[in-house]
């Protein structure tokens, strides 16, 4: 015959052939209820602290399973990464603050290995802020002019819109290096150093006959100053 003992949230199976469960104490009870924990001013019990720990180990999990679907779709993980290292972050931080430990085995998921560690950890390092227009831009003289070089036409950012998963993918922070004669190009007619030049590139809605036309951009940026803004690709099936 099989029972079970209850005591709070802890559950024990009896097996009567074995002999009694082990017994709780009102001290090793009025330990588990204590609120002795503190977090963000407040005290929690080691259970209440135990189920924080557990919702932000499931968010760990939840963007890694988000980056991978991403990643076998072949489409844009740099959203799903800066999620993830959010979420990695905020989970590191709290068992930091609380005294506990980052379990591995309670974050982890089945095909995220090493290589997509890595690759993911590259993409949210090297994305870069996302331009926001204004609306009210004036004659258009705090927008970019943004180039197709296929056409020579030139179009601008809608007015109130913001650049998505913008990156860093050469010079500064990037994994590449800028070609040389292209940073001492941009120092001279820009300014700065050239090492510190960036190749940037991001999804923004530009303004096409009164339209709003999605496009992937890329631009040179040193520190707040972006220049050099040109159309890689028209993304007319994406909203």
């Amino acid at each position: 015959m099989v029972g079970t003992v209850r005591s709070r949230h802890t559950f024990f199976v009896v097996f009567p052939e074995l002999g009694s469960p082990p017994a709780w104490t009102q001290e090793s009870l009025e330990a588990l209820n204590a609120r002795d924990i503190e977090y963000d001013g407040g005290l929690y019990t080691r259970y209440e602290i135990s189920q924080m720990q557990r919702a932000r180990e499931r968010a760990v999990r939840k963007w890694k399973r988000r980056y991978l679907a991403e990643d076998a779709a072949g489409a844009d993980t740099t959203a799903s990464a800066m999620k993830l290292r959010q979420a990695r972050q905020s989970l590191a931080d709290f068992t930091r603050a609380t005294g506990g430990r980052v379990d591995s085995a309670r974050t982890s998921v089945h095909g995220f290995g090493r290589s997509a560690s890595s690759k993911a950890t590259w993409a949210a390092k090297y994305s870069t802020e996302n331009i926001s227009i204004g609306r009210s831009v004036g004659a258009k003289a705090k927008n970019y002019v943004v180039v197709d070089k296929s056409t020579g036409e030139e179009y601008y950012f809608v007015a109130g819109t913001r650049t998505q998963n913008a990156q860093v993918f050469a010079g500064k922070g990037g994994v590449k290096p800028l070609h040389e004669e292209v940073a001492q190009g941009l120092a001279a007619e820009f300014g700065g150093k050239p090492e510190d030049w960036q190749h940037c590139k991001g999804k923004g809605w530009l303004d096409v006959d009164g339209e709003s036309v999605k496009a992937e951009v890329h631009w040179f940026q040193n520190g707040s100053e972006k220049v050099k803004f040109k159309v890689k690709r028209w993304l007319y099936d994406e909203d």
